[in-house]
């Protein structure tokens, strides 16, 4: 059986060739060896090397979990000290195989020097709470949107608070799409950064539903009173543009994508202005 790929796919994932995907000995490194090396996460020690996906989870009154209470990473990391790179994962990712592939992140730790973490977002991957990672963030009821992303920066703050106890050389975050925005937002209201990028980055709801939703929704949704000042206002919590970058000028970095659809370049404009 033969395999081939396409000059557009190569490009979406920012690979020269195939030769830049990770090989299969490297996936087995990076990612839980079985379901029982799931059920008995290896905690973070002295040996270095890649590093089981971690999971934190809450039990709700009742002590079930729930699927959205937990926090899920996956790391890249050696001894020697090194800076380190979170990794924010774009909307209805948050699946390692993808991940790994988007970020490169085999390239990041073993050409660049970085220990990379790359955290799932809430309502992602195994967090996800609908057929769809992410589908939540986007839909009617405006305030999961608010507290997805309130969740996403209890998430970055948490993890931070670890990877700071390692003693890194430096500590960065990079995101793309709905990563974007959670970067974008943290370097806000986190700090404790040395360097942010945003690529492709929302940075405004609102606005993403108005130019996205169709006729039909758009009438129900004026009908409902969606788009109102009261609306605007409670979704600004979590805008980036709310608050003052607590990230020096010369340590943040932005890129948009002329030809995206979804996250449209007047979202980039307006985080860099």
């Amino acid at each position: 059986m033969l395999y081939a790929t396409s000059k557009r796919f190569l490009e979406v994932f920012g690979l020269a060739s195939l030769e830049d995907l990770p090989t299969l000995r490297e996936l087995e490194e990076l990612l839980p060896a079985s379901p029982a090396a799931e059920a008995s996460p290896e905690v973070p020690g002295d040996d270095g090397g890649a590093r089981e996906e971690e999971e934190l989870e809450e039990e709700d009154d009742d002590g079930a979990n729930q699927d959205n209470n937990s926090e899920n990473s996956g790391s890249h990391d050696d001894d020697e000290p090194r800076p380190w790179v979170i990794c924010l994962h774009g909307f209805g990712m948050g699946i390692p195989a993808a991940d790994l592939v988007g970020f490169r992140a085999v390239h990041m730790h073993k050409e660049l020097g970085y220990n990379v973490v790359m955290p799932v977002l809430p309502l992602h991957g195994p967090r996800k709470v609908t057929p769809l990672g992410g589908e939540a963030f986007i839909s009617f009821d405006l305030l999961n949107g608010v507290i997805g992303m309130a969740n996403a920066v209890w998430d970055v703050r948490r993890l931070l608070s670890w990877v700071h106890s390692q003693d890194p050389v430096a500590v960065g975050m990079y995101g793309v799409s709905l990563g974007g925005y959670t970067t974008a937002l943290s370097a806000g209201l986190v700090g404790a950064l040395d360097f942010v990028l945003a690529g492709i980055p929302v940075v405004d709801l609102l606005a993403l539903f108005r130019s996205h939703a169709p006729r039909h929704v758009m009438r129900r949704a004026e009908e409902y009173g969606i788009f109102s000042a009261a609306t605007d206002e409670v979704l600004a919590v979590t805008r980036p543009t709310t608050f003052p970058v607590r990230i020096p000028r010369d340590r943040r970095y932005l890129y948009a994508g002329i030809g995206d659809r979804m996250a449209m370049p007047d979202q980039a404009h307006a985080l860099w202005r």
